[in-house]
C-alpha cells in the first residue's frame, strides 16, 4: 500500500471540490436553488499568518485551522445553512486483524470497504462546532466504496476507534484519527434529497456526472 504525500493528498482533495462544485453545486438545475461559497482558513488567511498559526496549540488557533472551507445556503430555506467540508479517501483498509477489532467495537458484518478514517482533529473540531448548535456536514469521496460520494450531518457520525496517538494512517498522514462506519452515511443523492427536498431526477444525473469525472482521473497515471 503506496502513501500519499501531503501535496499529492491536497491536490486530490481539491480536485474534488472543484469537481463537485462544477457538476453539482454550479449545475444548471441546482444553482439557483442552492449555493455553495467558499468560507474558513484556506481561502481567507494570508500565508505568513497561517504558517503562524499552524503550528500554534490554543482552542482559538485550533478552530481557526480546522473549521470547514465551505457553507451552503439554499436560497429557499436559508435557515438550513451549514458549513461543509471535503474528505478524499482512496485508501482502503487491507488489515484483516485491524478489521475484527474495529468489528467488535462496531457490528459483525462490518466490511473492509466500509471503514473510514478521518483526521481526529478535525473530526473534534466539528463535533465541538455542532455542541454549539452550528450545523456542519462533511462530503466524503470514498473511490473503494459502493455508494463514492457520501454526504452527513456530523451529528449522524459516531467514532467506532479513535487512535491513541500518532501513526501512519492509511492516507499516509501520521496524525491521530478516528475510524467510522461509512454505512452511517447517507450518500450526496440521499442527503440533497432529505436535506434540500430535491428529487433523485434532478440530482442523480449530475452526482453520475461527478463521480465518473473522479473515476476518470483516478485512473492517469500520476
Amino acid at each position: 500500500m503506496s502513501e500519499s504525500t501531503t501535496e499529492q493528498r491536497l491536490a486530490k482533495a481539491k480536485a474534488l471540490v472543484d469537481v463537485v462544485r462544477e457538476e453539482v453545486w454550479d449545475a444548471a438545475p441546482l444553482r439557483s436553488l442552492v449555493v455553495q461559497e467558499q468560507f474558513g482558513v484556506e481561502h481567507y488567511v494570508r500565508p505568513k499568518v497561517h504558517e503562524k498559526i499552524a503550528y500554534t496549540r490554543t482552542p482559538t488557533t485550533h478552530h481557526i485551522r480546522f473549521a470547514p472551507d465551505y457553507f451552503v445556503v439554499d436560497l429557499r430555506r436559508p435557515e438550513r445553512t451549514y458549513l461543509l467540508e471535503y474528505k478524499y479517501t482512496d485508501s482502503p483498509l487491507r488489515d484483516a486483524v485491524r478489521l475484527d477489532e474495529l468489528k467488535r467495537a462496531s457490528r459483525d458484518d462490518l466490511a473492509f470497504s466500509d471503514v473510514g478514517q478521518w483526521e481526529a482533529a478535525a473530526y473534534d473540531n466539528y463535533r465541538a462546532l455542532a455542541g454549539l448548535g452550528i450545523n456542519v456536514c462533511v462530503l466524503n469521496y470514498v473511490s473503494f466504496h459502493g455508494r463514492p460520494l457520501l454526504c452527513e450531518s456530523i451529528r449522524r457520525v459516531k467514532q467506532i476507534w479513535r487512535s491513541a496517538g500518532p501513526g501512519t494512517t492509511v492516507e499516509g498522514s501520521r496524525t491521530p484519527w478516528v475510524n467510522l462506519d461509512l454505512a452511517q452515511l447517507r450518500s450526496l443523492g440521499e442527503f440533497l434529497r432529505n436535506v434540500h427536498g430535491l428529487s433523485p431526477e434532478l440530482t442523480q444525473p449530475l452526482i453520475e456526472r461527478a463521480i465518473a469525472r473522479l473515476r476518470k482521473m483516478e485512473a492517469i497515471p500520476r
